[in-house]
């Protein structure tokens, strides 16, 4: 249909507008104003900075702190401080715990702490004269992780040697958290020490334990 006479066409109302309209002010006026948001936006950007170079100069409090609260294998030495004495018996700045009597003398609990990263990540333990093997793991295990579990238990011998030891894995996803990547395992080995000081054929009872992070191979020996 052909418009009528006096109708205006609508692309020509537009054209009108488009050229009356007013210019835009100035770049200048836009930029002197303050935006709040960038300042806000550059403060976190320095934080993440200041976060992440701490992270990689490999400062202790950057990773010491991180991860869960444990007391035994995994903690801090501040919360291992906490929960276990130092040494009487043995003069080495490593040894914790009460005195355990032998017949040929005594030694105290823990000695040969070890600690990576600003955790504990192992020891050697003394087990009383005639513990069982499973009274044994019971009080290791309590140094443990709670969420541990038991993965292998198996029997083997000394290098060069028929003396016997037990070696049980453990694995703990807070121990992996606490620890990092690849150390989410636990090696038990238990044997029995005899009165001269060597170790014995038998493991009906112990008197040592070794624990240390990672697990032990498959293979490996005590």
């Amino acid at each position: 249909m052909s418009s009528r006479p006096d109708e205006v066409p609508t692309t020509q109302a537009v054209v009108t507008d488009h050229e009356t309209e007013r210019p835009l002010p100035s770049e200048p006026v836009h930029t002197a104003r303050r935006d709040p948001r960038r300042a806000w936006l550059g403060a976190l950007a320095l934080t993440i900075s200041g976060t992440l170079l701490a992270a990689c100069s490999g400062s202790p409090t950057a990773t010491v702190g991180a991860g869960p609260k444990l007391s035994g294998l995994g903690a801090t030495q501040t919360e291992w401080n906490t929960h276990h004495e130092r040494g009487s018996g043995h003069p080495a700045s490593d040894s914790y715990g009460p005195s355990v009597p032998f017949k040929g003398g005594a030694i105290d609990q823990f000695t040969a702490v070890t600690v990576a990263a600003g955790r504990i990540a192992g020891w050697k333990m003394a087990f009383p004269d005639g513990t069982t093997i499973a009274r044994a793991e019971q009080q290791v295990r309590a140094q443990l992780p709670a969420d541990a579990r038991q993965t292998a238990s198996r029997r083997a011998t000394f290098p060069h040697s028929s003396d016997t030891c037990e070696i049980v894995s453990f694995e703990s996803r807070s121990l992996k958290s606490a620890l990092g990547a690849g150390l989410g395992t636990v090696g038990v080995t238990l044997y029995q020490v005899n009165v001269t000081g060597q170790r014995s054929p038998s493991i009906t009872v112990v008197d040592r334990a070794e624990v240390q992070v990672p697990a032990l191979g498959t293979g490996a020996r005590c």
